[in-house]
């Protein structure tokens, strides 16, 4: 189930930022299999505009461990789309859910409804440990404007790994993603001198489920890259 979901929210991240609508619709169906059809709305509009800040939602900030960034990511997401969003895309979000939930019922019972909400939540799991660490402890400054700066490589930390950015279409390479949002995954591109994981995201996944090795391993890292941006 985790090696399923963390494929299903890794494509259907690649497609929602395709300027093909085809690609869109496909990637709305994933996310209905996934039991997260909001994932592009929040995505695209929460988290792209607010990264770095306090005002997103999935972005870790220093010090917060995995299962606080949980909930509050999961929720607040929910909660700030309840607010903007139109009572129609509210209803469809349900209705796609409600179809597959009710299909799986009808054709095999509470098992096959059980199996669906079981891998949605491993799924989600996955996806949120991801959002963890990619953006764990990094933040963009709030200028004398009250706004805060451009995003930057410096806001995203990125893996290198081949195996795993076959698996998860370079995913890894989070800065160019941000930087470029609509630039196709196999033109993107790592940043030498932007933030780097000392591992790929496999591997620090099950490290975030630890917080204080996680902490151990990161906050150093995460020190250098403030030195490093303060010095710049």
């Amino acid at each position: 189930f985790g090696l399923y979901g963390a494929t299903m929210f890794a494509v259907s991240h690649e497609l929602l930022h395709s300027p093909i609508k085809s690609d869109r619709v496909l990637s709305r169906c994933l996310l209905a299999c996934v039991f997260y059809p909001h994932y592009e709305h929040s995505h695209k509009y929460i988290h792209h505009k607010l990264v770095g800040t306090p005002e997103d939602p999935s972005t870790a900030r220093r010090g917060e461990h995995f299962y606080a960034f949980f909930v509050r990511s999961v929720v607040d997401n929910v909660k700030m789309l309840m607010r903007t969003e139109a009572a129609s895309m509210k209803l469809s979000w349900i209705a796609r859910v409600a179809f597959i939930a009710g299909s799986l019922l009808i054709a095999f019972g509470p098992r096959g409804l059980a199996v669906y909400l079981i891998q949605a939540f491993i799924s989600i799991l996955s996806l949120e440990l991801v959002n963890y660490i990619e953006h764990y402890g990094l933040k963009r400054k709030r200028l004398a404007n009250g706004k805060y700066e451009q995003v930057s490589r410096s806001h995203s930390w990125n893996a290198d790994w081949f195996a795993t950015n076959c698996h998860i279409v370079n995913l890894q390479l989070h800065s160019d993603h941000h930087l470029n949002s609509m630039k196709p995954y196999q033109n993107l591109k790592n940043f030498k001198d932007g933030p780097q994981l000392p591992g790929p995201y496999s591997v620090m996944m099950l490290l975030s489920l630890c917080p204080p090795l996680f902490f151990r391993v990161m906050d150093p890292r995460l020190d250098e890259v403030e030195a490093s941006t303060k010095e710049g």
